[in-house]
C-alpha cells in the first residue's frame, strides 16, 4: 500500500482533487461545521474558572458528537474518504492487494501525524468550504 503522502505528484493532486469533493459531502451530511460551533449553556453568573471549565465540556461533547456523525451516523459518506488516502499495491499477475479497515485506519493515522500534509490539508480547506453553508 502506498500511501497519499508516497504517490508520484499527478496522481497525488488528483486524489487531493477527489477528497476536496468527497469532503464537500461528508461535511454537508455530517454537519460537523454545525455541530463544532454548539456553545454551552451560559447563566452569566459564572466565575472565569467555572466559564472555562464550561467551555471545555463543551468542547468535548462536540468533539464526541463530530465523531459520531462522522463514524457512525454518515459512516458511509466517510468511508468514501478512506480508499482516497492510498493506493493498494498491485502484484506481478495484476492481484490488487486486499486493504481491510485496519490498514486504512493506519493510512489516516499516517496523514494525521504528517505535518506537511495537515498543513496542506488545512491550506485546502477554504476550498471545500467554498461550496458548503459553512
Amino acid at each position: 500500500m502506498k500511501f497519499l503522502t508516497e504517490l508520484p505528484d499527478e496522481d497525488f493532486l488528483r486524489h487531493c482533487w477527489q477528497i476536496a469533493d468527497v469532503a464537500e459531502e461528508v461535511l454537508e451530511k455530517s454537519k460537523i461545521m454545525e455541530l463544532r460551533k454548539v456553545l454551552p449553556v451560559l447563566t452569566g453568573d459564572e466565575t472565569p474558572e467555572e466559564l472555562e471549565q464550561k467551555k471545555k465540556e463543551q468542547a468535548k461533547k462536540n468533539i464526541q458528537a463530530m465523531a459520531k456523525s462522522l463514524l457512525f451516523d454518515n459512516a458511509a459518506a466517510t468511508a468514501k474518504l478512506l480508499p482516497l488516502l492510498y493506493e493498494p499495491d498491485v502484484d506481478e499477475n495484476g492481484v490488487v492487494e486486499k486493504i481491510g479497515p485496519f490498514k486504512k485506519m493506519r493510512a489516516v493515522k499516517e496523514l494525521l501525524n504528517n505535518d506537511d500534509v495537515m498543513d496542506f490539508l488545512l491550506w485546502c480547506l477554504p476550498l471545500v468550504l467554498a461550496g458548503t453553508d459553512a
